[in-house]
């Protein structure tokens, strides 16, 4: 008789029964924010964060006129060291709460969507989730896209229910937006 072993994917582990992961996401680059009107790119954790064990190289900083907030609306996706952002009125809101463990733990942490939680979770092992909040609190997803430098960037684009917003890059945004508000009835 012969055994084999089988590896689950910690990621799909991690939902519970009746729950389907939507998305996932790995951030290779810096999220920037605007949080109660001050600009920060590359964001700051504005909370304890667990610390990552291994660290991800540094990446090329921001431009300056992304770090220093000159910029119009949404012109910062135009910077190609900015893999997501956040808008929020305090540093409370989910959308902050979010990036700040995205920010601490990158190349270690994955952005989690499933049918029930919003998530960031080690994804190295042992598989923890630093993070997570209920999905219900997700009021919309939605494509987002500016042409970039190097062309079309496109991001997935998360309102929430306390009126924060978190962007992050994705490959195909239109399927993926379409899929997840399908699964969540957005």
């Amino acid at each position: 008789m012969s055994t084999r072993r089988i590896e689950l994917d910690p990621q799909l582990a991690w939902c519970r029964p009746g729950e389907r992961l939507l998305t996932r996401a790995k951030p290779t680059g810096h999220i920037g924010s605007s949080v109660a009107g001050e600009v920060t790119a590359p964001h700051e954790p504005r909370s304890a964060t667990p610390q990552p064990v291994d660290p991800a190289p540094p990446l090329p900083l921001p431009t300056a006129s992304v770090a220093e907030g000159r910029f119009h609306d949404d012109e910062w996706v135009h910077d190609p060291t900015l893999w997501g952002w956040v808008h929020a009125e305090s540093p409370d809101r989910l959308a902050v709460r979010l990036a700040d463990p995205l920010t601490a733990g990158r190349g270690e942490v994955t952005l989690l969507l499933s049918t029930r939680r919003i998530a960031v979770a080690r994804t190295h092992q042992p598989f923890t989730v630093w993070f997570e909040a209920d999905v219900r609190h997700v009021t919309a997803v939605r494509p987002f896209g500016l042409l970039g430098g190097g062309g079309q960037r496109e991001f997935l684009r998360a309102d929430f229910a306390d009126r924060s917003v978190l962007l992050w890059q994705v490959n195909r945004v239109r399927k993926e937006a379409r899929d997840v508000r399908t699964a969540l009835g957005l």
